[in-house]
């Protein structure tokens, strides 16, 4: 785990509208869980990043913070005030088999994208995966340009496709490109 200094990284910048912010990027709390939820929930609504069409009930979305904070798993926000803006997280998979490798997810806001957030999220995210998985995955709509650029940059490299992945998005359906990226453990 990340110590205090180290767990919290900052990011001053301009949000469109004018108004100054200053974002903290740090571990997940439980007391993140209805924010996150509603971060979740406009992210998915927007149906153009996220295969997910609503976030599911903050119940369960306290369960999963309490089963993620026990298992370590490595899961940040993105913090302006009180409200999370975004998130990464990097999640083992269920099957021991499977256990080397990590599904990593990442969502922003609208108003909080193209500012270096998701890059912050993403360097955060792999430096506490190390340790714990030997490689890293993730799947990006094929029309996500800006996000699949953005995981070239950090060393992720393309693995496959599934045509016709997802269905129902703002502007149709869309291919699933798959990338991976070796760590150390």
């Amino acid at each position: 785990m990340l110590t205090p200094t180290e767990a919290s990284w900052g990011i001053h910048a301009h949000v469109r509208d004018g108004r100054d912010m200053a974002v903290i990027i740090r571990p997940i709390v439980l007391k993140d869980a209805a924010s996150y939820r509603r971060c979740w929930d406009a992210v998915a609504k927007e149906r153009r990043y996220i295969t997910e069409r609503k976030a599911p009930p903050l119940s369960e979305v306290r369960a999963q913070f309490r089963k993620t904070l026990r298992e370590k798993v490595p899961f940040l926000v993105a913090v302006d005030g009180e409200h999370v803006v975004g998130f990464a997280a990097a999640y083992r998979r269920g099957l021991p088999s499977l256990s080397h490798g990590g599904n990593v997810g990442i969502a922003l806001l609208p108003a909080y994208r193209e500012i270096g957030l998701g890059s912050k999220l993403m360097a955060g995210v792999l430096k506490l995966s190390r340790g714990k998985f030997a490689c890293l995955y993730l799947e990006v709509f094929g029309k996500n340009k800006r996000a699949y650029h953005l995981y070239k940059k950090i060393g992720f490299k393309p693995c496959g496709r599934i045509k016709n992945y997802v269905k129902g998005l703002a502007y149709g359906s869309d291919d699933a490109l798959l990338m991976q990226k070796q760590i150390h453990r």
